[in-house]
């Protein structure tokens, strides 16, 4: 679960540029309240005031691989979500970009959202 924490650790401090710590924190809040619905054990896991996730690798170990993968993808599917909600697609795209190289024709253009 390490490169999970480190995938965490990138999002974290490339989001707290454009938006700050505190908002970081606060989308990130969000994502993790919304992933205990489907993901219970998340709710041992604490964010800590910078951002970090406080408890994440012990909560993970105590749960089968694929349940401790499928809880961190729905907190980083949320976290993205939430972003893209406030800052829209095209830029979240951008800021994602810059840890998670995505090709351009995956990214879509206006004429593929225009119809």
């Amino acid at each position: 679960m390490a490169v999970v924490q480190e995938a965490f650790e990138k999002l974290r401090i490339r989001l707290s540029q454009p938006i700050g710590a505190a908002g970081y924190r606060a989308l990130l809040t969000r994502a993790l309240t919304l992933s205990t619905n489907n993901s219970p054990w998340l709710e041992a896991i604490q964010i800590e005031k910078d951002g970090t996730l406080a408890g994440f690798t012990e909560a993970a170990a105590s749960q089968s691989l694929s349940s401790a993968i499928e809880g961190s993808v729905e907190i980083v599917t949320h976290l993205i979500e939430l972003l893209e909600t406030f800052v829209g697609r095209e830029l979240s795209l951008r800021l994602l970009a810059d840890i998670w190289p995505i090709p351009v024709d995956e990214m879509g253009t206006k004429e593929d959202s225009n119809g």
